[in-house]
């Protein structure tokens, strides 16, 4: 497994660009991000190169942020695929909290799951 982080940033004009500053002048590689906003304030989804410069440099720039054990499943890229894993992981009463698209190749996506139960969810994701 591997640690997402979860940062929340004001919705306004040159948030991401500080964040993204400041990994990258300390030399931090951005392996995929995802981000939304909604009431006034954005939360980005990172995978990083190094998880622990990533920690620290987040709370020595006071980021608000949290982060999570994140799952990497290889699904088919094929339509139904990953509402198959959400059925099968509701139906163990595991809850996704939530989902990064890592990568795309050939005929399988990875995605980053994290979840309530990851010890559930790892043997419903396999």
């Amino acid at each position: 497994m591997t640690k997402i982080f979860s940062i929340t940033l004001d919705d306004k004009p040159g948030e991401l660009a500080k964040l993204t500053g400041a990994l990258g002048e300390k030399g931090i590689n951005i392996k995929t991000a995802a981000a939304a906003t909604l009431g006034g304030k954005g939360v980005v989804n990172l995978l990083t190169s190094d998880e622990s410069k990533t920690r620290d440099l987040l709370k020595s720039q006071k980021f608000s942020f949290s982060e999570d054990e994140a799952l990497i499943a290889k699904i088919d890229d094929r339509p139904g695929a990953f509402a198959q894993i959400a059925k099968n992981l509701a139906a163990a009463r595991v809850n996704v909290k939530g989902v990064t698209l890592v990568s795309t190749a050939g005929t399988k996506v990875e995605v980053a799951l994290t979840v309530d139960n990851a010890d559930k969810a790892k043997t419903i994701i396999k």
